[in-house]
């Protein structure tokens, strides 16, 4: 219940960053240090004014499912929405491990029985940590 409803959990789940964090067009990729934020101004959905990058406010740069290049591994809708349950900051870091993990063991197709399988040799309990 915790994890599911917790209003600062789903705030690092779903953040609404502020200012120049808000406004950068790398925001779903980076999202900044949300550490800074809260130690200057006691908001971790607050910019991160040691970032030296200015937005150019330009379009959101999402990180993509099943373009051309990644075309060979495929989501399916479950595991995809498993995936973007995922802390946004860790998302791209899991996405990447998964996928590489199925074209070095041929899996054309990311299921959520795949994403457990990693998850349980990487952490070792058998509870499930992001339900779909």
């Amino acid at each position: 219940d915790l994890w599911e409803k917790s209003d600062v959990f789903n705030s690092f789940r779903y953040p609404h960053l502020k200012g120049k964090c808000g406004d950068c067009e790398y925001t779903d990729i980076c999202g900044g240090c949300r550490a800074r934020p809260y130690v200057d101004h006691g908001d971790w959905l607050d910019e991160d004014q040691w970032c030296l990058y200015t937005p150019k406010g330009g379009e959101k740069i999402k990180v993509s499912f099943n373009t051309p290049e990644e075309g060979d591994i495929t989501w399916d809708t479950d595991s995809e929405t498993r995936l973007n349950r995922i802390p946004y900051f860790l998302r791209a870091m899991v996405k990447k491990g998964v996928e590489k993990h199925a074209r070095e063991h041929n899996i054309p197709l990311i299921t959520i029985e795949l994403m457990e399988e990693l998850r349980k040799k990487r952490f070792g309990n058998d509870a499930p940590v992001f339900k779909a």
